[in-house]
């Protein structure tokens, strides 16, 4: 088209006609203008699709880790409350009348203790990667408020739960180091051991500590429970939102 123009153009300057020379050229600057305007509109459309492929991509890998979340959330609530059913079991003890000092430390002894297993580490490194990357503003601002939002609850959280499972465990090793640990089982058939030993003047002190440390723990634990039920209701509201962005691309697409 620009081609016939021209020849055009040549033929009225050839003929000194330059009122209509005037009309070729406006032709000519509309058909450049019309160039460019669909050339921006194909570039705006290809950065467009790749901008959706980069969100889709986001949505499929949070969905991913979201899910994972909500299973390890679950896994820790079960853990959460067989730990206080047993520190309950143990609360239950006391309803014997005239127990002994030594019988209240045996009960003690059978309260569940452990920590392994009982920290959340959070699936962040979507939104981690969002963030440093700077392509979190390729994400809807109501998807990305609630990322940003869950990702500070979780850190809270999990520092929450590491400070408070330090706190307890520091009681723990003050109670072992005072005789509370597995040897007390053994002592039965080893009365030269136990007198050796002398635990019984330490049982006391070992009560009291383990008292503390285990009613710290419970409280934290009921507590625990309740934040992540809370994480669990964000996640489902979460993936929520990103399913209908996503199904929104798909109709966008199609």
């Amino acid at each position: 088209m620009l081609q016939l123009l021209r020849r055009a153009r040549q033929k009225v300057l050839a003929n000194n006609r330059y009122s209509k020379y005037f009309l070729y050229a406006l032709g000519e600057i509309l058909l450049i203008v019309i160039g460019i305007l669909i050339a921006v509109r194909i570039n705006t459309a290809n950065e467009n699709r790749k901008i959706d492929g980069i969100r889709d991509s986001y949505y499929q890998q949070l969905l991913v880790e979201l899910d994972q979340d909500s299973a390890l959330l679950l896994t820790q609530i079960d853990v959460l409350n067989n730990s206080i059913t047993s520190y309950n079991t143990y609360i239950d003890r006391f309803k014997t009348p005239n127990l002994e000092v030594g019988q209240a430390v045996l009960a003690l002894s059978q309260v569940d203790r452990r920590v392994r297993n009982r920290k959340v580490v959070f699936n962040t490194n979507s939104i981690s990667t969002l963030e440093f990357t700077g392509e979190i503003k390729y994400i809807p601002n109501e998807i990305r408020d609630r990322l940003v939002s869950l990702k500070r609850l979780q850190e809270f959280t999990a520092t929450v739960d590491n400070e408070n499972d330090n706190m307890y465990l520091d009681g723990l090793h003050k109670a072992m180091q005072l005789g509370f640990s597995p040897i007390v089982y053994r002592l039965g058939n080893q009365p030269k051991l136990a007198a050796g030993l002398n635990l019984e003047s330490k049982w006391v002190e070992i009560l009291l500590i383990m008292e503390a440390s285990l009613a710290l723990r419970n409280t934290t634990e009921v507590e625990r429970i309740d934040r992540y039920k809370n994480i669990l209701a964000d996640i489902s509201e979460l993936k929520q939102l990103i399913i209908a962005a996503r199904s929104k691309l798909s109709s966008s697409k199609g």
